[in-house]
C-alpha cells in the first residue's frame, strides 16, 4: 500500500516537473513553398537554420520575379545550389517529433501542406502540435527622400518609425563612375540645387554599391512614404526594375495634387501653417516636413 502511494507520488512529481519542449519555427517561402527556415529549441537554447531549393527543376527559379527574392535570406544563385526541399523531410520530421509544442512565427498550415503534402507526417505533426502564431504584425513606417543627379541617386535621408523606436538612414553616393560627366552636370545644372559639395559626391561610393543596403531598409518597412512619384523613378534609374517593383509595392505617395498638378511640399505645408525653414533641397528637412504635413492631415 505504502509502495503504491509512493509510486503514485513519484509519477505525479514527474508529470508536473517535466519540461515542455517548445520548438519555435520561422519559414521563408517562394511561391508558397518553403525555401529557408529557422528553428529554436527553448529547452536547449539551440538555434539552427537552413535553406533548400523549393522547386524540383532549377529552371523554375528563373521564372520568379527578381523582386520576389528580396524578402529571402538567400539569393537565387544560392537556392540553385541547395538540395531540393523534399530531401529535407527527415530533418523537419525529427525536429517536429522531438518537440512537445511548435510555436510558429506565422500561420504555416498552407505552406507546409504545399511543400510536403497533406498526407505527410510533417504536416500531421504540425497540425497536432502547433500553437497560435506569435508574430506581431510589422507596422514599421519608412519616410524617405532622395536627391539625384540626372535621375541617379546621390543622397538620401530616411526615418524608420517602429513604435517608440526610430532609426535614421542618411548618406551620399556617386551617381556615375565618370567624374568629368558629374562635374559637367554639376556646373551646368546642379551646383545650386543640392546640399552636398561636388567633391563629397565624387569621393563617395557608387550608388550601385548600396543596393543591398536599400533592400534591407525597404524590407523592414510595412509602408514607405514619399512626397511625389519622382523618388520611385530615382530607384528605377539607379537600380533597375527589380528593386523598383519591390519599392512600389510598399510605396505610398502622399503628395497633394490639384488635378494633374502636384503641389510642392513647401506650399502644402503652408496650407497647414507648418514651418518650412531650411534648405529647399535638403532631404532631412523634406522628410521632417513631410512627417509634419502627414500628421497635420490626420487632424482633418
Amino acid at each position: 500500500m505504502i509502495k503504491s502511494i509512493y509510486l503514485c507520488l513519484i509519477q505525479k512529481i514527474y508529470i508536473f516537473s517535466k519540461v515542455i519542449i517548445i520548438l519555435e519555427v520561422r519559414f521563408f517561402t517562394l511561391k508558397d513553398k518553403i525555401c529557408a527556415w529557422e528553428f529554436y529549441d527553448t529547452q536547449t537554447s539551440k538555434f539552427s537554420s537552413g535553406g533548400a531549393r523549393p522547386f524540383k527543376r532549377l529552371s523554375s527559379l528563373d521564372s520568379v520575379l527578381p523582386s520576389d527574392y528580396y524578402n529571402l535570406p538567400y539569393t537565387k544563385k544560392q537556392l540553385k545550389s541547395f538540395d531540393y526541399i523534399a530531401l529535407k523531410k527527415e530533418e523537419f520530421e525529427k525536429a517536429f517529433l522531438l518537440a512537445d509544442e511548435i510555436q510558429p512565427y506565422e500561420k504555416y498550415d498552407s505552406v507546409i501542406r504545399q511543400t510536403f503534402g497533406i498526407n505527410s507526417n510533417i504536416y500531421k505533426l504540425y497540425a497536432k502540435k502547433a500553437l497560435p502564431p506569435k508574430h506581431i504584425a510589422n507596422n514599421a513606417q519608412l519616410y524617405i527622400d532622395f536627391e539625384a543627379i540626372n535621375m541617379r541617386i546621390c543622397g538620401w535621408y530616411a526615418i524608420l518609425v517602429d513604435g517608440e523606436e526610430k532609426i535614421v538612414y542618411d548618406g551620399i553616393s556617386k551617381p556615375y563612375t565618370d567624374d568629368k560627366y558629374i562635374s559637367r552636370l554639376w556646373k551646368n545644372v546642379y551646383s545650386g540645387m543640392l546640399p552636398y559639395d561636388i567633391e563629397q559626391i565624387k569621393r563617395a561610393r557608387h550608388i550601385r554599391a548600396y543596393k543591398n543596403y536599400f533592400i534591407d531598409m525597404f524590407r523592414r518597412a510595412k509602408h514607405i512614404y514619399t512626397y511625389g512619384d519622382t523618388d520611385a523613378l530615382f530607384i528605377k534609374t539607379s537600380f533597375g526594375e527589380d528593386l523598383y517593383n519591390f519599392f512600389k509595392v510598399k510605396n505610398i505617395d502622399v503628395a497633394m495634387r490639384m488635378g494633374s498638378r502636384t503641389i510642392s511640399l513647401d506650399k502644402a505645408c503652408g496650407l497647414f501653417n507648418i514651418n518650412t525653414e531650411g534648405d529647399e533641397h535638403d532631404p532631412k528637412n523634406d522628410v521632417e516636413k513631410m512627417m509634419k504635413y502627414m500628421e497635420a492631415g490626420k487632424q482633418l
